[in-house]
């Protein structure tokens, strides 16, 4: 009889343990389940996953409109970009503005020209700096797809001037022959513009490979010469020789 009866306890223990153990599981489902939806109800609904104005910053560049269209689009985000108000922000910029004087990373020179100054541009103006910028981008791509593509040109190549030069000749036969063998995937690396002239950054910017150039320190800034050769080309942009239809749009004056 004893046999039996400790037998008989022993299946109501197990089954008492499956019981308890199956509770758990349900428990544990419905907190689970309860946290879920209190972390959804927690959760703000958003309008934007980017905002517009953080997406236009490769096309009009990273602050040459950037409070003004702040301050037309999204009051908030201006004064959560500077920490004040607009009417403050500009009352400090008039008054501290002249005294600032700046110097750019690079001498304006007929081998090498850059932008106007981002303040109060005139139509031919801003045109030149869309064009000017959209020559930059060219160049942004030859040496950022290189260095994205072969790792050792990131760092100081540790090899003699003649070495380095059949390194670097190595680097761009072998991308060419990428290119040629494989173009669908080597297009997806360059910048482009849709048919409004929209800014499209190429694959490789994902990987900022290349760093900010650093201001170069004081010395003479502009030559006649390069002066001349950049107001040349701003009316030659303009002309109907070579202006483009979308230069207007791009530019920020659409």
């Amino acid at each position: 009889m004893a046999a039996p009866r400790r037998l008989q306890m022993a299946l109501l223990e197990h089954e008492l343990a499956q019981a308890r153990f199956q509770y758990n599981l349900v428990l544990a489902a419905i907190l689970e389940a309860a946290e879920r939806e209190r972390q959804r109800a927690r959760r703000r609904e958003r309008r934007w996953w980017v905002r517009e104005w953080i997406l236009r910053r490769p096309l009009f560049g990273q602050y040459d409109t950037l409070m003004k269209e702040l301050e037309a689009e999204h009051a908030a985000d201006f004064k959560a970009f500077r920490h004040m108000e607009p009417q403050m922000y500009y009352e400090l910029l008039n008054r501290v503005g002249p005294r600032i004087t700046k110097n750019a990373a690079f001498p304006l020179r007929q081998y090498m020209l850059k932008p106007y100054p981002h303040r109060h541009l005139a139509r031919d103006e801003r045109i030149f700096n869309y064009r000017c910028s959209r020559a930059r981008r060219v160049v942004e791509n030859a040496f950022g797809i290189l260095a994205n593509r072969f790792i050792s040109l990131l760092t100081t190549l540790g090899m003699r001037p003649s070495t380095v030069t059949k390194t670097v000749m190595a680097c761009m036969t072998l991308h060419n022959l990428m290119r040629t063998r494989y173009p669908n995937i080597q297009n997806a690396d360059l910048d482009r513009e849709d048919e409004q002239g929209q800014f499209i950054a190429g694959a490789w910017r994902d990987q900022a490979v290349l760093e900010d150039v650093q201001a170069a320190g004081n010395g003479p800034r502009l030559t006649g010469p390069g002066k001349e050769l950049r107001a040349y080309l701003k009316n030659y942009f303009c002309s109907p020789a070579w202006s483009v239809p979308w230069q207007d749009f791009a530019s920020g004056l659409g």
